[in-house]
């Protein structure tokens, strides 16, 4: 059925999101017949993989492994350290955009044969829960968009580090996304 709803609705949507939780829907055929269905149709994909499917989301848009399941994948390949690895992985992934997330210490983005580190800026973090799905919802519509890699992932960042703020899961808006990117960087609004 959800292969049906795919291939019926894959020409009227601009990207797609897999986040991969690891609770059995995603299977590695569903997620080989999302991907195909999609590239056929020139339509990005975007990854939260779980180690355990990895091998599954082979070219892709955009492959965002945190960093526990980047050195896993890492590791099993024998891909070694980074940051050569991340340019290792991202060529097996066959991905156009790999996007290793740091938790506290930001983010490394692999695009185009350049590597681009994105620190943090320096907050009070309550809950982290939600930020890895931040962080992937942001940056697809931002790509989608046409922003280039380096700076959909900066606003991803700084989205992941405006939800971190408060406790529990809370969505991220534009205007408190604009107010926080407003104080980052003290611009006038």
């Amino acid at each position: 059925v959800l292969i049906e709803k795919v291939n019926k609705n894959i020409k009227n949507i601009d990207g797609v999101i897999i986040q991969d939780y690891n609770k059995g829907l995603l299977t590695p055929t569903l997620i080989e017949t999302i991907i195909d269905c999609s590239n056929k149709n020139k339509v990005p994909v975007y990854v939260d993989p779980k180690f355990s499917n990895y091998s599954s989301y082979k070219g892709v848009r955009l492959f965002k492994p945190n960093l526990l399941e980047y050195n896993a994948i890492a590791k099993e390949e024998n891909f070694g350290p980074p940051p050569k690895s991340g340019f290792h992985l991202k060529e097996y992934m066959n991905s156009e955009i790999l996007l290793l997330t740091l938790g506290s210490n930001g983010m490394s983005l692999y695009h185009d044969g350049i590597h681009e580190s994105i620190p943090t800026k320096a907050r009070q973090v309550f809950d982290v829960s939600g930020a890895g799905d931040t962080v992937i919802a942001t940056f697809a519509l931002n790509d989608v968009c046409g922003l280039n890699p380096l700076d959909s992932a900066m606003i991803s960042n700084l989205a992941a580090g405006r939800v971190c703020e408060d406790i529990g899961v809370c969505p991220i808006t534009i205007d408190s996304l604009i107010d926080f990117f407003s104080l980052q960087y003290n611009l006038e609004q």
